[in-house]
């Protein structure tokens, strides 16, 4: 199912895992110039300018193709238009990766945005009846074919978010209170969450790494989405001109409070810098709410005590994580990155250089058009 060549993309891996040894003083210059020499990757990935470059003059070329075929053809449907559009636009991802191997170029990340987006617009343009249930419903599909097809960590985001949208908009339509929805929404994101947690155990997964961890991520926000009273207030029983009271704002409101101290707590346990930042951003956010409907002080007074409690919570988590079991370190690995770029470029030029590829080991973004978005730890 894969448009690119397996071989390719587990060479790649190898490539980063040699480089990060090299980084880590494991390996010294001349074993990273073998180790790289004997698992070379034919794969296009020239550098972010050019990738933007190229990003760039690709939606130039979609949107004068889509002109194109709106005026100086004989269609008139605007459904058809956005169709052959879409067509035109997955034919060419397949045509740049099959033939001239892209992978994070410029040109394959903007088509894999391109795709969804023109698919959503088919449908808001075709579709009248239960127009966002279904909407959602193929957007979904397609991401889900993208992310697995071509290993793109933003369709793995939006697939994630589709399921969940989904999933609300089913209950939505079976009668469930609004109320009721952020709790019921709770389930199929930590359902995913530990599932992709599963999955990434897995070497044969071993290139959708990214994929997975973005799918963590954002399961992690659509968990603290749905207990932000906030949200839930504006969002899903806003729209429906009700709005929490009661016993219900009471559950929402220490809702917002437990999910954060829950994730600093199991980022703490399980040495997981993801949920411990992920963790400190949901308190930040769930501050935010609380000044939002009960300012009590002035907006500087709040952000000076919010400043001296991070201080001194930060203060006390250092001393408590430098030592033990569960310590942290906030050491950088190493300084031999210029020694490291000096390597990649002659193994590059020694081992791919006449076939006219180029290649870069140490792209910390695997696939796709956000590439990676997770976040490590060393301790």
């Amino acid at each position: 199912m894969l448009a690119y060549n397996s071989k390719d993309l587990y060479n790649r891996i190898v490539q980063k895992q040699a480089s990060d040894a090299f980084i880590n003083g494991c390996v010294d210059e001349e074993g990273l110039k073998r180790l790289l020499a004997a698992a070379p990757s034919g794969l296009y990935t020239p550098q972010h300018l050019f990738s933007i470059g190229i990003a760039l003059i690709t939606l130039i070329a979609y949107c004068f193709g889509v002109l194109i075929i709106a005026w100086g053809s004989e269609f008139s449907s605007a459904a058809l238009i956005t169709f052959l559009a879409a067509a035109g636009a997955y034919m060419a991802l397949e045509a740049g990766v099959k033939q001239r191997r892209f992978y994070n170029a410029g040109a394959d990340n903007m088509l894999l945005m391109l795709i969804p987006a023109t698919v959503i617009a088919f449908c808001f343009v075709e579709i009248k009846h239960m127009q966002l249930l279904f909407t959602t419903l193929i957007a979904g599909v397609i991401c889900c074919w993208l992310c697995i097809r071509f290993v793109d960590a933003l369709m793995a985001l939006l697939t994630t978010v589709a399921i969940v949208m989904l999933y609300c908009l089913l209950l939505d339509r079976a009668g469930l209170a609004a109320v009721i929805l952020p709790v019921a929404a709770l389930l199929p994101a930590v359902l995913m969450y530990i599932v992709s947690g599963l999955l990434l155990k897995s070497d044969s997964l071993i290139v959708y790494t990214w994929c997975l961890k973005v799918v963590r991520i954002t399961a992690l926000a659509i968990v603290y989405a749905c207990s932000n009273f906030l949200v839930v207030d504006v969002v899903f029983t806003g729209s429906y001109d009700y709005r929490v009271s009661g016993a219900w704002k009471i559950f929402y409101l220490s809702l917002q409070v437990i999910v954060p101290v829950v994730y600093v707590i199991a980022g703490i346990r399980k040495r997981n810098m993801v949920l411990l930042r992920a963790g400190v951003i949901a308190a930040a956010l769930s501050a935010y709410t609380f000044h939002y409907y009960y300012s009590f002080l002035p907006a500087d007074v709040v952000l000076l005590i919010a400043g001296c409690i991070l201080i001194t919570v930060s203060l006390l988590l250092i001393r408590v994580l430098q030592q033990g079991q569960r310590a942290f370190s906030a050491e950088p690995e190493s300084n031999a990155e210029k020694l490291l770029k000096q390597a990649e470029a002659d193994i590059v030029f020694q081992v791919l250089g006449k076939k006219g590829t180029a290649v870069t080991p140490v792209n910390p973004f695997g696939g796709g058009s956000s590439g990676g978005a997770g976040a490590s730890g060393s301790y």
